[in-house]
């Protein structure tokens, strides 16, 4: 099983989407689908080397899409055409975190 650093983006049944950190991506869905009945999805997972990178673009995350939060919860947000395309990005290693400046 992957152990290395690796940021997840997930939609639950309600239309909303977290983005995290893991080392064990089976064990943190199975965390999440504990005592929720909504199934998760796994939208998309990327393996990093660098812990601060992997910090870096969860922050990135919060910072950028917090006018998305969804109602009532600390982590997760709505589904948007924005977050859709942030995530792209991510999938594609094109999210600019400006570490090496």
């Amino acid at each position: 099983q992957v152990s290395e650093a690796m940021i997840y983006v997930i939609e639950d049944g309600r239309g909303n989407v977290k983005v995290g950190r893991t080392r064990t991506i089976a064990k943190r869905l199975q965390n999440l689908q504990t005592g929720d009945a909504d199934c998760h999805v796994l939208w998309c997972l990327v393996q990093l080397t660098d812990e601060a990178e992997e910090l870096a673009i969860e922050s990135l995350f919060h910072a950028s899409f917090g006018e998305y939060r969804a109602k009532g919860g600390r982590e997760w947000y709505v589904n948007c055409p924005a977050i859709r395309c942030w995530v792209r990005a991510l999938a594609c290693g094109n999210v600019s975190l400006g570490l090496d400046q």
